[in-house]
């Protein structure tokens, strides 16, 4: 938690105080291989710990410490295109936003590939974005 208050901080400006609010809601992974010049060549497998924080509708996240372009604020739906029609996200960002779509009803199990999506998600096996 503490590690989320701390991100939060420097990727957004969130005060402590409201970032404390975040509420951990799982994991999703994924394997990458290992690019040459990297160490031994293989894959590695990734595990991303994902939280939900609702923020007043008054804030405005900064970026602060440059890691972070921008912040918009988007319909969900909307998102759910920018991610399966292009690559504006950083490569493993859309596993947290898939997996908060389906959390909230988004995308739906009479989608054809939402079992897929959904085991996807925790295996880190298929490739899915």
């Amino acid at each position: 938690m503490e590690t989320v208050v701390k991100e939060c901080g420097e990727e957004a400006g969130v005060p402590r105080d409201l970032a404390s609010l975040a509420v951990p809601v799982g994991i999703v992974s994924y394997v990458m291989a290992t690019e040459p010049g990297m160490g031994a060549p293989g894959l590695n497998r990734h595990v991303l710990h994902c939280f939900d924080l609702e923020l007043p509708s008054d804030f405005e996240p900064l970026p602060v410490d440059g890691e972070v372009a921008e912040f918009m604020l988007l319909p969900a739906v909307e998102v759910q295109t920018i991610i399966e029609t292009t690559r504006r996200f950083k490569f493993n960002c859309p596993l947290v936003i898939i997996d908060f779509l389906i959390r909230h009803g988004i995308i739906r199990p009479d989608r054809a590939d939402y079992v897929d999506l959904c085991e996807s998600l925790r295996s880190g096996s298929k490739e899915i974005i």
